[in-house]
């Protein structure tokens, strides 16, 4: 986990891509296999964390399973920090995924953002004419308007499921 979490990721995503070729299965391949290290770190220390509370120790004694435990008194508690960390890890792939695509190394068949401004800027002659900021604006702003609704979301499901997070009104 430490060796994969202290790594740069994105150019190591670049150079396992171009070596696997462009495929869709093998960018989700690359992005996961980059992806899994915070939440099996932060997974690992909430629950060793939880594992010293009371309640745990208390039903540990009274004679409760593993599976029970972790089913009843683990999961409830590790599930929402996970959700939102997802949420995060999701915009990171799909900037990933964008920039992937945006240099060649994404599904050529699959329609991506990163292939759309790949496309428009491949058109030499497009710079030439009015229509470029057609080709090159709406694929941007779109991105950009997902990664804005993924970080707002998160940060209003990090705001709900926590309830030792102190709420602050507004911005």
């Amino acid at each position: 986990i430490d060796v994969t979490m202290a790594l740069t990721s994105f150019p190591l995503l670049i150079v396992i891509s171009a070596f696997l070729g462009p495929s869709i299965l093998n960018v989700i391949f690359v992005l996961v296999l980059f992806s899994w290290a915070k939440p099996a770190r932060i997974a690992r220390s909430q629950t060793l964390s939880l594992k010293k509370n009371d309640y745990i120790i208390a039903a540990r004694n009274y004679g409760a399973k593993p599976f029970y435990l972790l089913w009843r008194h683990i999961f409830p508690e590790v599930m929402p920090v996970l959700l939102v960390l997802i949420i995060g890890i999701s915009s990171h792939a799909i900037i990933a995924e964008t920039g992937l695509a945006f240099l060649g190394l994404g599904d050529p068949t699959s329609k991506s953002w990163g292939m759309m401004l790949n496309h428009a800027i491949g058109f030499r002659s497009i710079y030439f004419t009015p229509y470029w900021p057609w080709w090159l604006l709406p694929p941007l702003f779109m991105l950009i308007f997902l990664l804005l609704c993924l970080a707002f979301i998160s940060r209003d499901m990090e705001r709900i499921l926590d309830p030792k997070l102190k709420i602050r009104k507004g911005f």
